[in-house]
């Protein structure tokens, strides 16, 4: 993680233990090199906004906040984190 990414903590952002066992079995079966999972939020959906995710391989350290799992990270961006 970059000097300037923010770091997340557990009352910022949580997991259920369940979640983050799925995440940890995901990332074992991802072949390439990838530096987390990436939530984010765009418009639209019924209630006007939508939530999605994916492995990504960048991380934007002016924009980005990081929550250190066992075994992976979740990267968010600031946007996202308002909702």
């Amino acid at each position: 993680m970059s000097e300037a990414a923010v770091a997340l903590g557990n009352e910022d952002l949580s997991l259920t233990a369940g979640a983050q066992a799925k995440f940890s079995e995901l990332m074992q079966q991802v072949e390439e090199n990838i530096a987390g999972v990436r939530v984010f939020a765009t418009p639209g959906g019924c209630s006007g906004i939508s939530f999605g995710m994916n492995f990504t391989d960048q991380i934007n350290a002016e924009q980005d906040g990081i929550l250190e799992c066992d075994g992976f990270k979740v990267i968010v961006d600031q946007g996202t984190m308002q909702y």
